[in-house]
């Protein structure tokens, strides 16, 4: 889920990619939940509002219902493709929603404020991530966490090496920046916080 805040049409909706895009987003979010979600759900205390930003085809919104079955969990997108995907996970669970949702510089979400919002694979697709992460913070009690997780390629390491990996990392930054993104923004988070005022930042 992202929108190109300069002309205000989307840069990335899943379901206008390839045929296989749902498939890969998730394959890609049930790798992250078996590798990484341990490190969010530290993060979570009972009784919260949650919100997944971007949430895609809803697999990680609703591994974070099922583990905080005391808390509210809001799964939000801009493709309705996305919110169709997540609202089959939803069964009987009572504290899982999906809503089709833009992201706009001042935006505030009906659900909210939330005492977590998780941001992942988001930034890359927006043209003005300091905007974007100011407008979430308005999304945040006092007190609450934004958890983010983006890409920065340049890290990327391959072995054995060979020239082509170079070019294709190259091919995708350039793609990205034609689309009003960035896939070199993993360095300049940190930076990306502060100046839109968030604090206590661990990274």
């Amino acid at each position: 889920m992202s929108e190109n805040t300069d002309n205000h049409k989307p840069a990335y909706i899943f379901s206008k990619m390839y045929d296989g895009e749902v498939e890969r987003l998730s394959f890609a979010a049930k790798k992250f939940i078996a590798l990484e979600y341990q490190y969010i759900q530290q993060y979570i205390a009972a009784n919260s509002r949650i919100a997944d930003i971007g949430c895609g085809t809803g697999e990680i919104t609703n591994v974070m219902a099922e583990t905080n079955p005391s808390s509210n969990v809001f799964g939000y997108d801009i493709d309705p493709a996305a919110i169709k995907s997540g609202k089959t996970l939803v069964g009987k669970k009572e504290n899982l929603f999906f809503s089709e949702h833009s992201l706009q510089n001042e935006v505030l979400f009906p659900d909210g404020p939330f005492d977590f919002i998780l941001l992942r694979l988001v930034l890359l697709h927006n043209s003005e991530p300091v905007k974007l992460l100011n407008a979430l913070k308005k999304n945040l009690k006092p007190g609450g966490r934004l958890y983010v997780i983006d890409v920065d390629d340049r890290y990327i390491e391959f072995s054995p090496t060979a020239a082509w990996q170079k070019i294709l990392i190259d091919t995708f930054q350039r793609v990205q920046t034609s689309l009003g993104g960035d896939r070199h923004l993993g360095a300049k988070l940190c930076g990306l916080l502060k100046e839109a005022g968030l604090t206590d930042i661990d990274v």
